[in-house]
């Protein structure tokens, strides 16, 4: 559901801080301005291709996402406290739900895992982070920073075979 926007957004805040979200706006708007030509832009997948492919998006990007990983040390403690931030913001959203299924529909574990292996690891490999993710994470937090990222991107991976094992339904429209 895309409910889950807003979730996702408060979660991430509160994960990284509003300093660094602010920060990573203005960059991100410096991006769009620099790389926006004509109002229409904003409507084409090419400009958000090349948003996307851009390298100062991509460095924001890294910077999120390893300072995301690096508050996941203590995985499955996080993971309780992401599902039930995600569900309390859908609960707030359930008036805007779409259909009968959108209003019921919830977050799980599932959906989690796919998000943060989207997130983080590359689509070839879930066990290997995305290139920019490690140096980011060695700038910023050292051996130790490294050591741990590599631990919660192995949670991660064991949640992701466990779920394939196990069939975990992650069906948007499934409850």
């Amino acid at each position: 559901s895309r409910r889950i926007v807003p979730g996702i957004l408060n979660a991430t805040r509160l994960l990284v801080g509003d300093e660094m979200i602010e920060e990573c706006r203005l960059r991100c708007n410096e991006t769009l301005n620099r790389l926006q030509e004509t109002a229409l832009d904003l409507d084409t997948d090419e400009f958000w291709r090349k948003v996307y492919t851009d390298r100062a998006s991509k460095a924001v990007r890294a910077e999120i996402f390893s300072k995301l990983v690096m508050r996941f040390s203590k995985y499955k403690r996080r993971k309780t406290w992401f599902l039930r931030v995600i569900n309390g913001e859908l609960a707030l959203t359930q008036e805007s739900a779409s259909s009968d299924e959108d209003y019921e529909w919830q977050f799980h574990e599932g959906h989690f895992v796919k998000l943060l292996v989207a997130a983080f690891a590359t689509s070839k490999n879930p066990r290997e982070y995305k290139p920019s993710i490690p140096a980011t994470i060695q700038r910023d937090y050292g051996p130790e920073g490294l050591a741990t990222s590599n631990e919660v991107l192995r949670k991660v991976h064991e949640d992701f075979e466990r779920q394939q094992v196990e069939g975990v339904q992650t069906d948007p429209m499934a409850l």
